[in-house]
């Protein structure tokens, strides 16, 4: 029986995580390994985790020592900024108010209730919430003509702009009932 190396993790540059909240999303542990490819999936689920909490620029470098005993790596973190939801504009919505949409909305604007952390990845399902609402209440072509979001010159907010074009509504004219006679 051949012992493995033993496996030291640093992380450098982390200002808003501890390395024991880090190291809950690095592979080594599950796939017990530490080549190349699992380090590289390792940079791929940190860089998610800081994506999940609001930091659309991260950047993450690492660095591999192997000494006699044991394995080093280092994980040298550049953070950025933290990006908050600071406002969703939403353009061509006549039936419906702000409101009403934002109510349906994964992503929520930051407020003092509510972290509102702005994520990438809730875009497009948001966008599909929104139609799916217009759906169910007889817009059945309503559609997101355009959306973009905008930082701010720190990168520290941002505000999405959702263009939304309603179509004409469904309206049932007359019903009509029949029933034995």
């Amino acid at each position: 029986i051949k012992e493995r190396k033993r496996l030291i993790l640093n992380f450098s540059g982390t200002r808003w995580f501890k390395p024991q909240t880090l190291n809950d999303y690095v592979t080594f542990y599950q796939e017990r390994s530490y080549d190349s490819f699992a380090i590289e999936r390792s940079e791929q689920k940190l860089t998610y985790f800081y994506r999940l909490n609001g930091f659309l620029k991260v950047h993450i470098n690492h660095q591999v020592k192997k000494l006699e005993k044991h394995i080093q790596i280092n994980f040298s973190i550049t953070e950025g900024p933290r990006t908050r939801l600071k406002k969703i504009v939403f353009e061509g919505n006549k039936s419906f108010d702000h409101g009403d949409l934002t109510k349906i909305l994964v992503g929520k604007e930051y407020s003092l209730t509510n972290q509102g952390f702005f994520r990438e990845d809730i875009i497009d399902i948001d966008l599909k919430r929104i139609i799916t609402f217009y759906q169910q209440h007889g817009f059945f072509s309503a559609q997101i003509t355009h959306w973009e979001y905008t930082l701010n010159k720190f990168g520290d907010q941002a505000i999405l702009k959702i263009i939304i074009d309603e179509g004409p509504p469904t309206l049932i004219q007359e019903m009509i009932v029949k029933g034995e006679q």
